[in-house]
């Protein structure tokens, strides 16, 4: 009965969908102009170290390179050069250009490239036409995702998020109106049961008043929509709490910023069903609760980046359980990988959903950038203090999983330079693939949703680095960045120096990171010694002149240790929190057993190496001549 109802319904509203809005109206919204960074540059000689700057110019390059304008800007899903000429393995997918669209303007901020501003302009102008007067996004294709002409709660959700960053780039109020529009379709969606409520996960609600599964693939563990499922890995991709995730993040902000109560009354659903015993790993063996402990097994990325959304519900109701659950659960990630290079698992138990074991041997970008997102969170929401997390997981496997190196990218597929092939490597550059401790695996592939996801999180990393408030300027992490009130020079792993110049700041707090000792530390204002007061991990320099020159110096620390990670032994060798070596090396790819997962021979063969980082065993930093971007306007994070 109580599907008959939705169906009826649903069924009644389809009589009331008007067509998409005009892009009349769209203009003043997606203009290449309004898009475009604004900010100064300036010339500076520097530390030739991690600049996540210039990640993120290269990120920009992957994330419209991997727009296809032929099909409604969508998403190419996953991208081959372990074969030549290398190709698209799994082609157009709509469920993620709302994710590059939201990455974007947070890479312009660190950067200031203009490059692809007419790709970036016209995806959200399509996402805009397909957004009815009712609140439904209805996708334009049906390939890789649900059919077309469906509206897939999640991908709503998702665009959503993205309209908030392009709201908080140019202030234009209009992308509320929308955002609330989106909140009415989602609220429309949703599906309440008792004191709950739920979206039928990897499903999108058709004109012909259905629900439809995800064209992906057949269920590993049943699920047929839009019955409420009862555990966690129902369904294909197996990670049902994820599936209500953006549409709770938007209600959420919808309540906030629009002040709609009957949002923020659907999210107090949505919550209750996030913990429900059966979207939780069963502990009761233990004498515990099942769903108040955090712990949870199955799909990485699906779990943690569950958990942004229930911290954020926990944040905006001030629910303090809630708040520990979402620790607890982050803790419990740290637990199942090394999180010391920011090493977890693309899946945790895969064999209790019936996966192969060999997902817990690689990890994939969505993995590494959810959990450097929910460390700076946690940290901001005053849940603890994760910034080493934070330095580890972006030094090591956040970017050596970004492919960088045009040349390796040749040599691992044959490709040479002017070859057939040789321009889809260069629109991939930037792009971002998984990986094991020593190699690109499952293989040199590059996904269309692991690119934005990591880029979201050197957003976050480059954002945490320098933070400044009524004059206080807090510096987190030994990392690059020129910001507006300071800028940051780091000679790691090089060298223990880092360079503060300051511009406005009248004091300095800055973080030590785990591994050093304040009595190494020697500390210069101006060329001369200094001993700045301490509270906590923070050096406390006052009374700063504008001008002035911060300097620290120390011993950078080295040690060696072991690690194993699914059936091998790894011993690595690290430089403060650097990875400077890994050894052994593997010398080719797993065996698959799903069908599903189980690629061409050449995967085996085709071997594109990580941790190649032998120039960081030198002790003379390399410096270089850059080009430096400052924002007018720091995006805050979401």
């Amino acid at each position: 009965m109580r599907n008959l109802c939705a169906f009826l319904r649903f069924g009644l509203l389809l009589f009331l969908v008007p067509a998409p809005a005009g892009a009349a109206d769209f203009n003043e919204l997606v203009s290449e102009e309004v898009i475009r960074p604004k900010g100064q540059w300036y010339e500076a000689t520097v530390p030739d170290t991690l600049d996540l700057a210039a990640r993120a110019k290269l990120a920009i390059n992957g994330l419209v390179g991997n727009i296809d304008p032929e099909k409604f800007y969508s998403v190419l899903f996953m991208f081959d050069w372990g074969c030549n000429p290398p190709k698209i393995r799994v082609g157009n997918t709509w469920n993620l250009p709302s994710k590059n669209l939201r990455a974007l303007p947070w890479m312009r901020t660190m950067c200031g490239s203009e490059q692809g501003l007419d790709i970036e302009s016209n995806t959200m102008r399509v996402i805009l036409e397909q957004l009815s007067e009712d609140g439904f996004l209805y996708a334009p294709i049906g390939t890789e995702g649900p059919p077309s002409s469906t509206a897939y709660p999640n991908v709503t959700g998702l665009a959503a998020l993205a309209m908030w960053n392009w709201f908080e780039r140019d202030g234009n109020r209009t992308w509320l109106d929308k955002i609330a529009l989106m909140s009415k379709g989602l609220r429309e969606m949703a599906i309440q049961v008792e004191d709950r409520a739920y979206y039928p996960p990897e499903s999108a609600f058709g004109k012909d008043g259905k629900w439809h599964f995800t064209n992906r693939g057949k269920p590993y563990m049943a699920y047929q929509p839009p019955e409420e499922p009862d555990n966690e890995v129902q369904g294909f991709e197996q990670c049902v709490k994820w599936h209500q995730s953006a549409p709770l993040r938007v209600l959420l902000r919808d309540y906030q910023q629009n002040g709609h109560q009957q949002s923020l009354d659907l999210a107090h659903k949505i919550y209750r069903f996030y913990m429900k015993p059966g979207m939780w790993e069963d502990l009761s063996h233990e004498g515990l609760p099942v769903n108040e402990t955090g712990i949870w097994s199955g799909h990485f990325h699906g779990n943690v980046a569950a958990m942004h959304a229930l911290l954020e519900y926990a944040i905006a109701t001030n629910d303090e359980k809630a708040k520990q659950i979402a620790r607890q659960a982050y803790d419990h990630a740290r637990r199942v990988g090394i999180h010391r290079i920011g090493f977890f698992p693309f899946w945790y138990l895969p064999s209790k959903a019936g996966r192969a074991d060999e997902r817990r041997g690689f990890s994939e970008g969505c993995c590494t950038s959810d959990m450097v997102l929910m460390a700076v969170k946690l940290t901001d929401a005053g849940l603890g203090d994760y910034w080493d997390d934070v330095d580890c997981i972006t030094r090591n496997h956040l970017i050596e999983q970004q492919i960088i190196d045009l040349d390796l990218m040749r040599e691992v597929s044959g490709v040479k330079p002017g070859d057939p092939g040789d321009d889809l490597l260069k629109r991939f550059l930037g792009g971002v693939s998984g990986a094991g401790l020593t190699m690109l695996s499952p293989g040199p592939l590059m996904f269309g949703c692991c690119t934005p996801n990591t880029d979201m999180a050197l957003y976050y990393a480059w954002h945490g680095i320098t933070r400044f408030d009524s004059g206080i300027a807090t510096v987190n992490l030994f990392l690059n960045r020129a910001a507006p009130w300071l800028d940051v020079d780091s000679y790691l792993p090089y060298e223990g120096k880092v360079v503060l110049r300051n511009k406005q700041a009248h004091t300095a707090m800055v973080r030590m990171p785990s591994w050093l000792e304040r009595k190494s530390v020697l500390c210069f204002v101006n060329d001369e010694l200094v001993r700045p007061a301490l509270a906590g991990r923070y050096l406390v320099f006052g009374k700063l002149a504008r001008n002035a020159v911060i300097r620290l110096e120390f011993p950078v620390v080295e040690s060696t240790e072991k690690y194993y990670i699914y059936d091998k032994t790894y011993t690595i060798r690290f430089r403060g929190n650097t990875v400077v070596d890994i050894r052994p090396r593997d010398k080719e790819q797993m065996d698959w057993k799903e069908g599903i997962d189980t690629g061409p021979p050449e995967w085996k063969t085709h071997i594109h190496p990580v941790y190649q980082r032998d120039r960081f065993k030198k002790t003379k930093t390399p410096m270089h001549n850059v080009r430096r971007f400052v924002a007018d306007k720091i995006l805050p994070l979401q």
